[in-house]
């Protein structure tokens, strides 16, 4: 076909001067609509090196980085970009994006909203300054700017998700379930409304409800794994017999862990919960020890100090009850 032709071509062309830029960015540009990100990197990079300061091809590579999982150095480029072109709707654009996966929510905002002034068709810019509003409890600005993403794209369903966990921070749980049922409405294959509706229920103390979501969730996809986990937290830990089930906990629980390779230390300690549930304290004990290691890589004092209390009731023979 014309793209593999053409990219053989160019190709030949890298073979023959390696320092052609032009060539460098067909070549990425052409991986990106494939869909091969990891691999439309190197090539602008090299583009970048050759040919520094062209904000254009800087931006595209910091697009490409943030595809890719490559968030800091994303920024950074996207950055270089501004300092060459401050105006550039794109870069500011992606930059907010970036600074969000940073959690630099208030940076994000500004970059986000000058990308709509320069370019107002840039409308998914609302998504995001929704997400960057709501990180820092905004809900009234969060609410504004999703309502506007959702004028254009109704049916988004992280537009939706992100509006309806708005409304249930600000107290109005019937605005939170219409809005959700209107994501599973819109995407009746995604478990993730159902398992906010479901988490929304656990949080509002209607046990049974949530239960049931989270099934109808996992009927969805069986594999899902925050749905899975989160089920197996109420079966195994839950301080109301009736709502136990330490058997289907460990699967749950299993099929979570492996989902996250095992890695994860908040699976991870639902799945040691789910053993103590069954009496194998064995294994649980020895799955604690795993997520508290995970749990001090991540930094986190209070997930670690949670995860040792556990530790000592299963060392004690006792299984976890949630608080």
């Amino acid at each position: 076909g014309y793209w593999r032709n053409s990219m053989t071509l160019f190709q030949r062309a890298l073979d023959v001067v390696p320092e052609n830029p032009q060539a460098h960015i067909f070549m990425a540009n052409t991986l990106i609509r494939q869909g091969k990100v990891n691999e439309a990197v190197p090539h602008f990079a090299e583009a970048v090196r050759i040919v520094p300061n062209e904000p254009y091809n800087l931006t595209d590579y910091g697009h490409a980085l943030l595809d890719s999982g490559q968030v800091d150095e994303a920024a950074v480029r996207l950055q270089e970009a501004l300092v060459l072109l401050p105006d550039f709707a794109d870069a500011h654009f992606f930059l907010g994006v970036a600074q969000i996966k940073q959690g630099r929510n208030a940076e994000a905002v500004k970059h986000l909203d000058r990308a709509l002034a320069r370019d107002p068709r840039l409308l998914a810019a609302h998504l995001h300054m929704g997400s960057a509003y709501a990180a820092q409890s905004q809900w009234a600005a969060a609410i504004t700017h999703l309502q506007k993403w959702l004028e254009m794209d109704p049916r988004s369903i992280e537009g939706l998700t992100k509006l309806a966990q708005c409304y249930h921070s600000l107290g109005n749980e019937t605005a939170a379930r219409d809005t959700l049922q209107k994501a599973k409405d819109a995407d009746p294959k995604n478990p993730y409304p159902l398992a906010l509706m479901a988490q929304m229920a656990a949080w509002s103390g209607q046990i049974e409800s949530a239960i049931s979501l989270y099934q109808q969730a996992l009927q969805v996809d069986p594999r899902y794994a925050e749905a899975a986990n989160n089920l197996a937290l109420i079966l195994a830990t839950h301080p109301e017999e009736r709502f136990r089930d330490g058997v289907r906990a460990v699967q749950l629980a299993e099929i979570a862990a492996a989902a996250r390779v095992f890695k994860d230390p908040v699976s991870l300690d639902t799945l040691a919960a789910a053993y103590a549930e069954v009496g194998r304290f064995s294994d649980a004990q020895r799955t604690i020890e795993s997520a508290i290691e995970r749990g001090r890589a991540t930094g986190s004092v209070p997930l670690v100090e949670h995860l040792e209390k556990r530790r000592a009731l299963y060392a004690a023979g006792k299984p976890a009850r949630a608080e």
